[in-house]
């Protein structure tokens, strides 16, 4: 499991506008999943699946492919997301 962290603001974890804004971008993309976690963070997860070995040039890949899917969604989500980050 790989997981990028976005710093966001407290009182995020009980928004009920920012639930269902990640509702929506999880409905939206099927790559990842977005969570808010206890701190108040926006959290992507992406799974990681693989044979019988991992080898560097896979985790590689897919650690570049997660990091841009996820500044890709906030990039098209920004305006959406931008209250919710920590500035």
């Amino acid at each position: 499991v790989i997981y990028y962290f976005y710093a966001g603001r407290p009182g995020n974890r009980e928004n009920a506008a920012l639930r269902l804004l990640v509702a929506k971008v999880n409905a939206q993309y099927n790559v990842c999943s977005l969570f808010v976690d206890a701190e108040g963070d926006l959290c992507f997860q992406y799974n990681l699946s693989f044979d019988d070995r991992l080898s560097a040039r896979l985790f590689r890949r897919q650690l570049l492919h997660a990091n841009e899917t996820a500044r890709e969604i906030l990039r098209r989500h920004e305006e959406d997301f931008l209250p919710y980050l920590a500035k």
